[in-house]
């Protein structure tokens, strides 16, 4: 049976497409692969993991003081949400010791190890003049951007780590993946050049009713529009989404699944990422950059009811620590490092519903085997004339030291021209 084309646009569906059509790359625009290997020159096939914990993650609920005057601020200010002393993982750095929440468990054995991979930066932030401070919207701008003055927000805005894919080789497929952790953060300069937005690699294809459909679908999409027009780069993204979904299934569909290391997918999201973003590290594609993220962290009332902030930690832990002991069983523990942020942090001060509201200074996590393990920043005092911005957490760490320094020594490209600060001025992290 024959389909016209106005019976296939109204059977098919054209939306369950399994990811992000505008963010797709037409193959006829890309190079052949930069294979991964790791064998090849240091920093040369590095990767860098995005974690974004979105709706602003309680860092004073995720790195808690647990000695001294600090944790009698710590419980005057959280009545209801503090944690008892006896429930904390406890470790020491230099006259005050902090712990992880309890739910933490698996990266408080991470950085417990002799030879620690996991770095905690502690007050890191947004400058104070930047306009997106306790604003959900801007403030993802400014970490996805590293723009925090909004200087290029009206042009075609950027990412930080999309600027940095600018400097390196293209692939057989896009070498920067969003699987939900926000795509501006992967978009480099060359529009054209965009990275690819997908939920799952299972959901990464198209569906049809039946093969005349498929068919039907061939046909209109070889129908060329006017050059550089919305429906041409639309035309070309659609005409290569079969043959790049393909590519990628096939090439992951091999990879060695351990049972039980991850969590279930119905039961860590996250967890669901990351193991996808293993099996496209494990298929060498050539992909330089991922971002991930988990949601619901805009905690604002009922915070601790049934352990809620506390689940979404876990989830957030165990994800991430099943992620890295992935890697490690491939042999690239050296090659990936994984950064988890948040777009701000909360409030000390517990409010009236028994949550925290939008606050400034919050905490970041670094973890990798080339990373080198500790407590970085300045963790900031709770006493009262400590705080500022009417009663918030300082953020004494600008979070662009946290990219300057990924982007120097993970990628060995100058940070200067992309996040507007030297090596010399990252964190000695790394």
């Amino acid at each position: 049976m024959s389909i016209d084309r106005r019976h296939f646009l109204k059977t098919t569906g054209l939306a369950t497409l399994g990811y992000g059509l505008s963010t797709a790359l037409p193959f006829s625009t890309i190079r052949a692969a930069e294979i991964f290997t790791t064998q090849t020159r240091a920093r040369a096939d590095t990767i860098l993991v995005a974690v974004n914990l979105i709706g602003g993650n309680d860092g004073l609920d995720t790195i808690i003081p647990c000695t001294g005057k600090e944790y009698d601020l710590y419980k005057k200010l959280r009545p209801i949400l503090k944690k008892d002393k006896d429930r904390l993982q406890p470790f020491k750095i230099p006259s005050v010791s902090y712990a992880f929440n309890p739910a933490m468990a698996k990266l408080h054995k991470l950085y417990t190890r002799t030879n620690k991979p996991l770095a905690i930066i502690a007050g890191v932030g947004v400058p104070k003049n930047s306009a997106s401070k306790f604003d959900h919207a801007a403030a993802m701008y400014d970490f996805a951007s590293s723009d925090p003055l909004h200087q290029d927000h009206l042009e075609k805005p950027t990412g930080f780590l999309g600027r940095v894919l600018d400097r390196l080789p293209a692939g057989r497929v896009p070498i920067g993946v969003d699987f939900g952790g926000g795509s501006l953060m992967l978009q480099g300069t060359d529009f054209n050049r965009r990275p690819l937005s997908i939920s799952s690699i299972d959901n990464f294809q198209m569906y049809f009713g039946n093969d005349d459909e498929k068919m039907a679908y061939r046909d209109i999409m070889s129908y060329k529009r006017k050059s550089g027009s919305a429906e041409e780069i639309n035309r070309l993204v659609r005409k290569d989404a079969l043959a790049s979904s393909s590519y990628i299934r096939k090439a992951t569909k091999k990879y060695p699944t351990q049972q039980g290391l991850y969590p279930k997918p119905e039961d860590n999201w996250l967890a669901a990422q990351l193991n996808d973003v293993a099996k496209m590290i494990w298929a060498r594609l050539g992909i330089r950059a991922f971002s991930a993220g988990l949601g619901g962290f805009d905690t604002h009332s009922l915070q601790d009811q049934d352990g809620y902030h506390d689940k979404l930690l876990n989830q957030f832990s165990e994800a991430v620590y099943a992620f890295y002991t992935d890697i490690r069983r491939m042999g690239l523990g050296k090659k990936v490092v994984t950064m988890v942020y948040s777009e701000f942090g909360r409030r000390p001060e517990e409010n009236s519903d028994r949550g925290t509201d939008h606050g400034y200074g919050g905490v970041m996590f670094v973890l990798g085997d080339s990373v080198k393990g500790g407590f970085y920043g300045r963790y900031p005092s709770l006493q009262a004339n400590k705080l500022i911005l009417d009663g918030n957490l300082p953020a004494p760490v600008d979070y662009r030291r946290v990219y300057a320094t990924l982007i120097a020594n993970h990628f060995d490209v100058d940070p200067k021209p992309i996040v507007n600060f030297t090596a010399n001025q990252g964190i000695d992290f790394m």
